[in-house]
């Protein structure tokens, strides 16, 4: 796939948006917090609630189908171009148009890996809800192995809530796979960050600097002055 993968990363495609905090990691785009809405309606939840689609919600999805083979474009492609307008939508925190169109990309296409990586996305950032939100990448990963995209995304929810390991090591996949993508090292100094191992969060500081993510010199710098002490210290 190309590097145009926000998702895929996830979370968003405009660039990163780094910032000095002290001495902690630079962070990454769509921090976004608020709880679940409980209430909220059908088109607004993952593959509709899972609910048991009634003769109307039948014929919304015939429509819907219809219209993009009218357009000339087969059901994959349909879905892919939703997937793309849920991921802008998304960017903008605009979750409920999110969701709506990521459930338009499953109905054209259940099979859409990257459509359930939007799912997990939304299920994470607005929701809070780390297990649904593994559970649709773990379901994204299963339908794509290979999709780079996914795996920067999962890799960023797994940071977030503190899963390091398992983090690092898709990170590390990630660059093992395509040593281009900046954001990939931006998830790497955060989660070695975390980790508390200077040595590698310096190290790819540097190399993120060196590939082009937005990673500011005085951050470097102050974590190179941490280096410094603690090998002096042995």
């Amino acid at each position: 796939m190309t590097k145009r993968m926000w998702l895929t990363g996830p979370f968003v495609s405009v660039g990163l948006l780094l910032f000095m905090l002290g001495c902690t990691p630079p962070s990454m785009p769509l921090s976004l917090w608020r709880g679940g809405d409980a209430g909220l309606p059908l088109a607004e939840q993952a593959q509709y609630g899972h609910v048991e689609k009634t003769p109307r919600m039948h014929r919304a999805d015939a429509a819907l189908k219809a219209s993009v083979i009218a357009q000339g474009l087969t059901l994959a492609q349909g879905a892919e171009a939703a997937f793309q307008k849920g991921l802008e939508a998304l960017n903008k925190a605009d979750f409920a148009l999110a969701m709506r169109r990521f459930n338009q990309g499953w109905v054209l296409d259940p099979d859409n890996a990257r459509v359930h990586s939007g799912f997990g996305i939304v299920a994470f950032v607005r929701d809070s809800d780390f297990a649904a939100a593994k559970a649709h990448f773990e379901q994204a990963r299963a339908l794509e192995p290979g999709d780079l995209g996914v795996k920067i995304s999962y890799a960023r929810v797994l940071e977030e809530s503190n899963h390091l390991e398992e983090a690092i090591a898709l990170y590390e996949d990630v660059r093992a796979k395509d040593p281009t993508i900046p954001l990939v090292y931006v998830g790497l100094v955060r989660a070695y960050g975390k980790a508390d191992n200077i040595e590698r969060t310096l190290f790819f500081a540097r190399e993120g600097k060196r590939r082009g993510a937005e990673i500011q010199e005085t951050f470097i710098e102050r974590i190179e002055q941490l280096h410094a002490i603690r090998s002096a210290r042995g």
